[in-house]
């Protein structure tokens, strides 16, 4: 129990390193797309820039509820001298490189999901990724999303079924599976750390996430867990971890 324990604990805090390279990214590039396309920091206030206007008052009420409750000093100093106002969009907002800057994985995945269909940057965006769908893209993000979420809450990751599922991709830049993901790998952890691995790899090639997750499970092996080998190999076979994914 103690080692299933710690391999899970171990097994956190590699994939929130993991979460940490695709969050970082995904928020430059929304901030450095949409500002330059438009030219101008205040964007994200142009609601015909979304699909559904109810996501797109409920998302900036959350940067803002964001901004507000953030420790950075730049926020602070921000609200201090500014016609703030937390509960509407009246008065002054700061540029998105702000308000994005402290805004959650979560919110900045529903941000991007909202972005209309038509536009470009959010094409542009998923194809940074190495991925040619901003749905696909869209998908993963809210899959990983529900992960953090389990991780920053300490809780059991290890062959847990997750809410959200990342779905199949019909094309890719980089290496991929050899077969599309089974029912089962899509709502185990499987699924979206594979979605995880090929993501990091587009953004960020020199990354050791796969390696940690390998020597972790060579480990894991000794200590004779069950299951271990499911993740390292994929209920067909495929292989997804211990390939270039």
């Amino acid at each position: 129990m103690i080692a299933r324990y710690n391999f899970d604990c171990s097994l956190r805090l590699i994939l929130f390193d993991a979460i940490e390279i695709i969050e970082v990214a995904l928020r430059v590039k929304i901030i450095n797309h949409l500002s330059q396309a438009k030219d101008s920091g205040l964007w994200y206030l142009d609601e015909s820039l979304f699909e559904k206007m109810e996501y797109y008052e409920d998302f900036l009420l959350d940067f803002k509820y964001e901004f507000e409750r953030s420790t950075e000093p730049f926020a602070k100093e921000y609200i201090a001298h500014t016609n703030w106002d937390s509960e509407s969009m009246e008065g002054d907002n700061p540029d998105a490189w702000m308000i994005l800057e402290v805004a959650t994985f979560g919110t900045l995945s529903k941000m991007y999901k909202n972005l209309k269909s038509q536009l470009p940057q959010r094409a542009t965006i998923a194809n940074e990724f190495e991925l040619y769908s901003a749905k696909e893209l869209s998908s993963w993000l809210e899959a990983i999303s529900v992960l953090r979420n389990i991780i920053a809450h300490h809780s059991r990751l290890w062959n847990r079924s997750l809410s959200k599922q990342p779905m199949n991709i019909k094309g890719h830049h980089d290496k991929w599976l050899k077969t599309p993901f089974t029912d089962n790998q899509k709502k185990k952890p499987y699924g979206v750390i594979t979605a995880m691995l090929y993501l990091c790899n587009a953004v960020y090639p020199e990354n050791q996430i796969k390696a940690k997750i390998l020597s972790l499970l060579d480990m894991a092996r000794d200590w004779h867990l069950p299951s271990c080998p499911d993740l390292y190999k994929g209920d067909e076979g495929t292989g997804a971890i211990d390939t270039k994914a």
